[in-house]
Order: C-alpha cells, then structure tokens, then sequence
C-alpha cells in the first residue's frame, strides 16, 4: 500500500472498532501512526509512556524524584481513568510491562 486510503479503512474497519494497538520493534513508526490516526480519523491517543511517566512523576517529589520500577497495578489505574474521561475511539501507543514501557 503506497498511501492512505480513508474509504477502504472505513469499509473494513471505520465503523466496527473503538481502539488499536500500534505495536512493533523499536523505530518503525508506530508513535507516527498513532498520531496519524489521532490527527485524522479523531482518535483519542492512549500515550503509555507518558501515562507510565506521570504516575512515577506522582510517586517522588520535586526533591527525591521516584527512582523505581512503577508498578503495573498503578499505571492500569491510571490507563482506566485516562480511558474512562476519553471520548471516541481510542489508539494505544505503547505497552505497558513489568519493565516500565
């Protein structure tokens, strides 16, 4: 496929899904999909970096910054919140694992 075609998307898939999950190695464009899909079907972007990052941010303080490993059951929170406030179809950018993103 050598470029984006919105109506065959819409005829497979448009209507008939409320998220995706953009995975694959390191560096082969799955944070530009995402935003691609954010930018032009109006998705909402399930960042779970920056979620994962938020929570550590929230576990230390400005002086002792939280060093550790952020447990998984505090990102999920965290995911189900961000999720629950979200409007229209969801991309998720990102896997969350018992290493961190």
């Amino acid at each position: 496929m050598d470029n984006w075609d919105h109506s065959v998307f819409q005829e497979k898939l448009g209507d008939k899904t409320d998220y995706g999950i953009m995975m694959g190695r390191a560096h082969a464009g799955k944070s530009t999909l995402a935003k691609y899909m954010v930018e032009s079907l109006d998705c909402t972007l399930v960042d779970m970096k920056a979620i994962r990052d938020e929570v550590k941010k929230s576990m230390g303080t400005e002086e002792e910054p939280f060093e550790g490993d952020v447990p998984i059951a505090k990102s999920e929170e965290a995911i189900c919140k961000f999720i629950a406030k979200a409007k229209g179809k969801l991309v998720f950018d990102g896997i969350i694992h018992a290493d961190g993103v």
